[in-house]
């Protein structure tokens, strides 16, 4: 009988290029991790925009752990839910450092305080007096980052509307397409959104067989493109990150760039 082991054994066999650089990744962002804290880099003053590439960093390492791990299981269509997020997360990462740097970042690092002061209106005796001042003023100081105009579709006039997402008015799409990532928007985020949201496209084709089953398995298309595309986001922001603070991984990301290059594909 095959055994959770059994399938472990069998997957990173199967895999064992991709697991092996994976797991070098892994040792590279621990150490720039292990770097950044030593400087003191969220700590210090940095610009709004390598702060945004300093958090977001932090996230995505959090995911291409979680997909590694999942596909490790043989979790491979589980980790597609995780690898949208990290897809989501890299486009955002991209699209702030593409143009107008600073700015994009205020309003992806100004939106904490945007989203406290609507915590506190719902519920202010909830807060003591000083955190609510201190929320006011931040709040006062980014709120306007946080509004753009529409044509009303009666009048005709331009009217002022507050956005409900930091990113707003823009879509991931249009982020993707601004950040010259439409290939990765068209050919990743679209399908892995169809897991994510349960699209009958995606699971009735599982019920041909007539059986009811699911992960974890060995769906070898699924872990490879799983594990390919982790590696690829994951890397690519670590290449930026190392650059942007001097952390001195060149080296080892560029070799690793030359592996994945070789990865194989379904």
């Amino acid at each position: 009988m095959s055994t959770r082991a059994d399938l472990r054994s069998k997957i990173y066999d199967e895999f064992e290029e991709i697991f092996d650089s994976t797991n070098e990744l892994v040792r590279v962002a621990q150490g720039m991790m292990t770097e950044m804290n030593q400087k003191g880099i969220l700590k210090a003053g940095i610009q709004s925009h390598e702060k945004a590439s300093a958090i977001l960093f932090r996230e995505a390492y959090s995911r291409f752990l979680a997909v590694k791990l999942l596909c490790e299981d043989g979790m491979g269509d589980t980790s597609l839910i995780v690898l949208r997020s990290q897809l989501n997360l890299y486009i955002m990462f991209h699209w702030i450092l593409k143009k107008q740097k600073e700015a994009r970042a205020k309003r992806y690092i100004g939106w904490y305080w945007k989203t406290w002061k609507g915590k506190i209106d719902q519920a202010p005796s909830d807060y003591d007096a000083a955190w609510k001042r201190e929320v006011r003023k931040k709040h006062n100081a980014i709120r306007h980052l946080y509004t753009y105009k529409v044509r009303d579709k009666a009048t005709g006039k331009l009217k002022r509307k507050w956005a409900k997402y930091w990113h707003e008015p823009l879509t991931i799409e249009r982020m993707a397409q601004d950040a010259g990532l439409e290939r990765h928007y068209e050919d990743g985020y679209r399908p892995l959104s169809r897991v994510e949201h349960v699209d009958p496209t995606h699971v009735l084709p599982k019920r041909q067989t007539g059986n009811i089953w699911g992960d974890p398995g060995f769906d070898r298309p699924v872990l490879n493109e799983s594990l390919v595309m982790n590696f690829s986001y994951f890397r690519s922001i670590c290449t930026k990150v190392n650059k942007m603070f001097s952390l001195g991984k060149d080296e080892v990301l560029i070799g690793l760039a030359r592996r994945e290059k070789g990865f194989k594909r379904p």
